[in-house]
Protein backbone atom coordinates (compact mmCIF):
# COMPACT_ATOMS: atom_id res chain seq x y z
CA UNK A 1 0.00 0.00 0.00
CA UNK A 2 1.49 3.34 -1.05
CA UNK A 3 0.06 6.34 0.76
CA UNK A 4 1.99 8.75 -1.43
CA UNK A 5 4.41 9.59 1.39
CA UNK A 6 7.46 7.90 -0.11
CA UNK A 7 8.22 8.25 -3.82
CA UNK A 8 8.52 4.89 -5.52
CA UNK A 9 11.34 3.98 -7.88
CA UNK A 10 10.58 1.76 -10.85
CA UNK A 11 11.23 -1.95 -10.19
CA UNK A 12 14.93 -2.79 -10.44
CA UNK A 13 16.11 0.76 -9.77
CA UNK A 14 17.66 1.68 -6.44
CA UNK A 15 19.33 4.80 -5.23
CA UNK A 16 21.49 5.07 -2.14
CA UNK A 17 23.19 8.25 -0.99
CA UNK A 18 25.80 8.49 1.70
CA UNK A 19 28.05 11.01 3.44
CA UNK A 20 30.89 10.24 5.83
CA UNK A 21 32.13 12.70 8.40
CA UNK A 22 35.32 12.25 10.34
CA UNK A 23 37.26 14.21 12.92
CA UNK A 24 40.64 13.39 14.39
CA UNK A 25 42.69 14.67 17.28
CA UNK A 26 46.11 13.63 18.57
CA UNK A 27 46.71 14.15 22.30
CA UNK A 28 50.04 14.00 24.09
CA UNK A 29 51.39 14.96 27.51
CA UNK A 30 54.87 16.51 27.54
CA UNK A 31 56.55 17.32 30.85
CA UNK A 32 53.17 17.01 32.55
CA UNK A 33 51.42 19.47 30.22
CA UNK A 34 48.60 18.28 27.93
CA UNK A 35 48.70 19.19 24.24
CA UNK A 36 46.33 18.44 21.37
CA UNK A 37 47.02 18.60 17.66
CA UNK A 38 46.20 20.12 15.29
CA UNK A 39 46.76 23.25 17.34
CA UNK A 40 45.68 26.78 16.45
CA UNK A 41 48.28 29.00 14.72
CA UNK A 42 51.06 30.26 17.04
CA UNK A 43 49.60 33.80 17.09
CA UNK A 44 46.35 32.39 18.58
CA UNK A 45 46.70 32.45 22.38
CA UNK A 46 44.09 29.72 22.98
CA UNK A 47 45.53 27.02 25.23
CA UNK A 48 44.37 23.42 25.17
CA UNK A 49 42.37 22.47 28.29
CA UNK A 50 41.61 18.74 28.71
CA UNK A 51 38.68 19.66 31.00
CA UNK A 52 36.98 21.74 28.28
CA UNK A 53 34.45 19.62 26.35
CA UNK A 54 34.73 22.06 23.44
CA UNK A 55 38.32 20.91 22.99
CA UNK A 56 37.97 17.22 23.88
CA UNK A 57 34.65 16.18 22.30
CA UNK A 58 34.06 16.35 18.54
CA UNK A 59 31.31 18.67 17.33
CA UNK A 60 30.28 17.47 13.87
CA UNK A 61 28.24 20.63 13.26
CA UNK A 62 31.36 22.83 13.59
CA UNK A 63 33.78 22.82 10.66
CA UNK A 64 36.38 25.04 12.35
CA UNK A 65 36.51 23.44 15.80
CA UNK A 66 39.86 24.15 17.48
CA UNK A 67 42.17 21.19 18.05
CA UNK A 68 40.29 18.96 15.57
CA UNK A 69 40.98 17.90 11.98
CA UNK A 70 37.88 17.81 9.81
CA UNK A 71 37.70 15.27 7.02
CA UNK A 72 34.67 15.09 4.82
CA UNK A 73 34.16 12.58 2.04
CA UNK A 74 32.33 13.84 -0.99
CA UNK A 75 28.71 12.68 -0.96
CA UNK A 76 27.85 10.37 -3.78
CA UNK A 77 25.83 7.44 -5.01
CA UNK A 78 26.76 3.91 -4.02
Amino acid sequence: MNLGLVPRLPAGEHELRYEWRAKAQYRVTLKGKPFAFPAPPPKDTTRYDPKNDGFTKPDFTEDDQLFWVNGFAKPGSA
